[in-house]
């Protein structure tokens, strides 16, 4: 089981992120954790966040990583084209 850091819960999609999010050495989760797996700015993934929305790109890059967490479908509400 892994620590989720988070200093407010910002909806569903935060949620999915975290839930993505591979565990650090010390077994914790954080959004810059998840920036940091897939090559991407936390300030990037917060923005994703705000707006709800995620690239299929983007989506796919997050289940890579994700270790098996999370899958394509679990982004179908968030994914433009």
């Amino acid at each position: 089981m892994s620590d989720t850091i988070r200093m407010t819960n910002l909806g569903p999609l935060h949620d999915l992120l975290l839930k993505a999010c591979p565990p650090s050495e010390s077994n914790m989760r954080s959004i810059p954790i998840l920036a940091s797996a897939i090559e991407y700015t936390p300030q990037g993934l917060y923005k994703v966040i705000r707006k709800g929305k995620v690239t299929p790109q983007l989506a796919a890059k997050i289940v890579d990583v994700s270790k098996g967490e999370v899958s394509l479908d679990d982004f179908h509400p968030y994914v433009y084209v």
